[in-house]
């Protein structure tokens, strides 16, 4: 019983490494960072606005700014009050996207 299990297990992972040999020789690259990287460290490091570079906090102000222009919004204090609202909302989740996308496992 234990044989065959350790004979299942081993076939599987030697299909498993043909499958990834195929694909490196059809030029997929295996990506390193695929699953070291932390979504949360890069937003952390990403969020802030600094000189030449807007992050995502400069990032989520202007869209969220246009789209006010867009739909007409004038009151100056609520107007601002959004403008730099640490709200998550779809701006924010596409802000974070641009910035900080998660790496595919190949590249």
């Amino acid at each position: 019983m234990f044989k065959k299990i350790l004979a299942g297990v081993f076939i599987g992972l030697f299909f498993i490494l043909l499958v990834l040999l195929i694909l490196n020789l059809l030029g997929f690259k295996f990506n390193k960072n695929f699953f070291d990287f932390n979504k949360k460290e890069c937003i952390e490091k990403e969020f802030t606005t600094r000189l030449g570079h807007s992050g995502i906090q400069g990032c989520i102000f202007w869209m969220r700014h246009d789209d006010l222009q867009k739909k007409g919004i004038n009151a100056i204090q609520e107007r601002w009050d959004y403008l730099v609202s640490d709200t998550k909302d779809g701006f924010y989740d596409y802000c974070v996207e641009q910035i900080c996308p998660s790496p595919k496992l190949f590249k």
